[in-house]
């Protein structure tokens, strides 16, 4: 095939969403090392298109390829995560005895405790001390309707990212569409390359329960200690399914919600669920944006 040998991956995107067996077949066939050689260098720049490329061909690939394009695709994606952001965390700020060279020196506190003292010792001398600032929170994404493209690989991203900024905080992961898969649950531990497969290959239809998706992001939010927690509902806002999700959305504290294009009536309940969940809303024009957006919002 001429895409494989002239080794372009985009052009053999484009024939996958047409036949994805033809194409399938001809790399099974083909045997061209240097072809995987070059998915290889892609990913290691975190070409989110060898992610996509594994998407398309998954179930149709012969058991070894298929071995090969699992690792390659969770490859592009988790160096695709350290272009999206780098590890940041909050931080608090309490007193601890001054160290020279190792804390910032805390006039204020210090005043308070040599007042009325005749002899001053390192001891009564207080500095900063920058502890982190633990936090943790629920993810809750939308992925009914088609995912035949940047969709799903963005939904891959942005579990990576979650774990790779998350990655000492609790957290959970779900997504939805008729149906709730929590991916990773409140107090769970689960390896990012694995996390991104289960993304990979989940099969949503084209209904959409968004209160249902909110009852159950509610209830892993309950199971994380911690006094910063927060919550990220990404959807359309267009439901066909459950009931009016507002009522859920009540519940929450801090339900921040990043709305996708959409429908206009979409974007009006996405803007009151965040009104109603006490969050923020973030509109975004392109699914590309939303890793960076939630980076901002998990802070």
């Amino acid at each position: 095939m001429e895409a494989i040998e002239k080794q372009k991956i985009e052009g053999l995107i484009e024939l996958a969403l047409m036949n994805p067996l033809a194409v399938s077949k001809a790399i099974n066939e083909s045997g061209n090392s240097e072809f995987l050689d070059y998915l290889d260098r892609e990913a290691e720049k975190g070409n989110l298109n060898v992610g996509k490329l594994y998407y398309l061909l998954k179930n149709k690939l012969g058991q070894t390829l298929l071995s090969i394009f699992k690792k390659l695709a969770v490859k592009s994606i988790i160096k695709g995560t350290y272009r999206v952001t780098k590890p940041g965390r909050g931080k608090i700020k309490g007193t601890s005895p001054y160290k020279p060279g190792k804390t910032d020196f805390n006039m204020e506190a210090t005043l308070d405790n040599v007042l009325g003292k005749e002899i001053i010792t390192y001891e009564d001398i207080l500095g900063i001390e920058k502890k982190r600032k633990r936090k943790g929170g629920v993810i809750i994404l939308d992925v009914s309707g088609s995912m035949q493209g940047d969709k799903i690989i963005n939904a891959a991203l942005i579990a990576s990212v979650a774990a790779h900024q998350l990655r000492k905080d609790d957290y959970s992961f779900m997504m939805f569409s008729e149906d709730v898969k929590v991916m990773k649950r409140a107090g769970e531990r689960r390896k990012v390359d694995k996390l991104i497969l289960d993304v990979l290959n989940v099969h949503p239809i084209g209904y959409t329960d968004i209160s249902k998706a909110l009852e159950e992001g509610f209830k892993q939010l309950q199971k994380i200690r911690s006094k910063n927690k927060w919550a990220i509902l990404i959807t359309d806002g267009m439901y066909n399914r459950g009931g009016n999700p507002a009522v859920m959305a009540k519940k929450f504290g801090n339900l921040n919600v990043i709305g996708v294009p959409g429908q206009q009536w979409g974007k009006i309940v996405c803007r009151m669920l965040a009104q109603v969940g006490n969050g923020k809303y973030i509109e975004v024009k392109r699914y590309s944006e939303i890793p960076r957006v939630i980076k901002k919002l998990m802070i």
